[in-house]
């Protein structure tokens, strides 16, 4: 059972959705809290006694440091890198200035995963 103690109203949120293979997250703000309920800015309800959405199933809310929802997002950022860094290399042509300008995109790049990674609900 997921504690849903955490949430607030006015705070970030994970939602954490395990349909899939390999589980997905999005993030809202939780906009009110009832007896029962989180509500959040995406729409969705979850009940606080569990964390799972209302009317489904596979889909619970999850503070952001939450280890499953930090794993997920950094597979996510390095499965996007790989797909970033492919279309960079791709095709290169030239000499040496090229294939430097080249390393400092791909540097850039790998940057921006690692904090997407480190501050999730920035990115």
């Amino acid at each position: 059972m997921v504690d849903t103690s955490w949430a607030a109203e006015g705070s970030i949120a994970a939602e954490f959705d395990r349909r899939y293979t390999d589980s997905r997250v999005s993030f809202t703000t939780v906009e009110r809290l009832t007896a029962t309920q989180v509500i959040c800015a995406s729409g969705n309800r979850y009940y606080r006694q569990d964390g799972r959405i209302v009317g489904g199933q596979r889909i619970e809310i999850l503070p952001v440091e939450n280890q499953a929802v930090r794993d997920t997002i950094a597979r996510e950022q390095v499965e996007q890198l790989r797909f970033r860094l492919y279309e960079t290399c791709k095709d290169v042509r030239g000499g040496e200035a090229v294939m430097l300008a080249v390393l400092d995109q791909l540097e850039q790049q790998i940057a921006a995963a690692r904090a997407a990674i480190n501050n999730p609900t920035s990115a």
